[in-house]
């Protein structure tokens, strides 16, 4: 109700102001806001707001809650380099509505030998399974699965865990200096295999002569390295 008449009417989305947008299925017409094909992605609080040549008015949110089938969480480790006998744990975390969530677990080594993985911690409050894993052998790496269903269904798409093998990485390979001048040079090498986890390169430049470190360079990326300042 309003004196004077309304003149237009606008909707906020989470406190943003809404658009209407046919090929995204958001259709506002007068009064009414209509949502086709509703995804999770149209959870959340909606308001309608009310303008004419007094000022504005809102009214009360309203919640939509949609329900949907178990997804994996956007934030999941994906890969985990471990040693044999070494054990790490494992966390599939998900998004769920209803949060009653089951979960199981598939193990596919890199032989294509599929087992189910029986023994997992749950915890439904935070809706995540936690499992204990401890490769004792060459055939115990290759991918875990998460799987997660709820009263609406099953997951659409399991949750993949790399199990990959560590081990200190190897030398670097073909060492070539370039642009060097009396106090500056440049050094790239190949890289060689990482040995399953991120490395991380270094040079040192020692003086024979002085018995002394002139330089101590990291890069985080790739073992390519300009150094200057150099005495001659």
């Amino acid at each position: 109700q309003a004196n004077p008449p309304v003149t237009e009417v606008k909707w906020l989305f989470q406190g943003r102001l809404l658009l209407h947008d046919s090929l995204k299925g958001v259709n506002i017409r007068n009064l009414s806001l209509l949502h086709l094909n509703v995804s999770r992605r149209h959870r959340g609080t909606y308001q309608c707001q009310a303008i004419n040549a007094q000022g504005r008015g809102r009214s009360e949110e309203v919640m939509l809650r949609i329900q949907y089938a178990p997804a994996c969480s956007a934030r999941h480790r994906r890969n985990y380099g471990v040693a044999k006998n070494e054990q790490i744990n494992v966390t599939c975390s998900v998004e769920s509505d209803p949060q009653d969530v089951m979960f199981w677990w598939i193990f596919n080594n890199t032989f294509s030998e599929t087992k189910e993985i029986r023994s997992f911690q749950r915890s439904a409050s935070e809706l995540k399974s936690v499992v204990k894993f401890v490769p004792k052998s060459i055939l115990d790496y290759g991918a875990l699965y998460c799987y997660a269903k709820n009263t609406v269904g099953n997951m659409r798409e399991p949750c993949v865990f790399n199990i990959v093998p560590t081990g200190p990485p190897e030398s670097l390979q073909n060492c070539t200096i370039t642009n060097q001048s009396f106090n500056s040079l440049s050094l790239s090498c190949e890289v060689g295999d990482d040995g399953g986890m991120k490395q991380t390169f270094h040079l040192e430049i020692y003086s024979m002569k002085r018995e002394q470190l002139l330089a101590n360079v990291t890069s985080n990326d790739y073992p390519s390295f300009i150094v200057r300042g150099l005495p001659p």
